[in-house]
């Protein structure tokens, strides 16, 4: 948005242990997106399980929250003069997402795990209205190669996977 305006994912607003239990185990949705406006922070979006991945589109029209618990990715439309958010839309994937970026066609790329060292990587088609239509898997891998996949971009004809638990990153060429 700004240098001094953006959004975060909150991924647990509890602080004690049974509202971790209640997050983590329950999977309760209680969590938020949070907009820190130049001087405020303020809850922009809420009753979201273990959001994780933010994204806001170049044109600042939509945003997409990746909620970890839910295994969806969700789209707000965004009203630019104050920043709120109405969710206009979600798409279920089969896996724990992470991070999102996007590709040069405006499609999303979510990295996400089915196991718990499993590696996937999603490309997800939007409609022209935002909202998420379809996803194909672009990557995946049972952990062998790259494990917890926690981010993926394209850039180049390369698709670069990072991970929540390797000390490297992975570069595979796009067909």
């Amino acid at each position: 948005m700004a240098p001094d305006q953006f959004y975060v994912a909150n991924d647990h607003v509890s602080r004690t242990k049974l509202g971790g239990f209640v997050e983590n185990d329950l999977l309760w949705p209680i969590a938020n997106v949070m907009l820190y406006d130049g001087s405020n922070l303020r809850v922009a979006a809420g009753g979201i399980a273990y959001p994780n991945g933010v994204l806001l589109t170049p044109d600042g029209k939509f945003l997409y929250v990746d909620a970890f618990n839910e295994r969806r990715v969700i789209a707000y439309s965004r009203d630019p003069a104050s920043g709120n958010l109405s969710q206009i839309g979600s798409l279920a994937l089969p896996a724990k997402l992470d991070n999102i970026s996007e590709d040069a066609s405006g499609n999303l790329i979510i990295a996400g795990r089915t196991k718990p060292v499993s590696s996937q990587i999603f490309r997800v088609h939007l409609g022209k209205d935002g909202v998420p239509q379809s996803y194909e898997t672009i990557y995946s891998d049972d952990g062998h190669i790259i494990t917890r996949a926690s981010s993926g971009t394209i850039y180049g004809g390369h698709l670069y996977i990072g991970s929540s638990r390797d000390d490297h990153m992975l570069m595979c060429n796009l067909k």
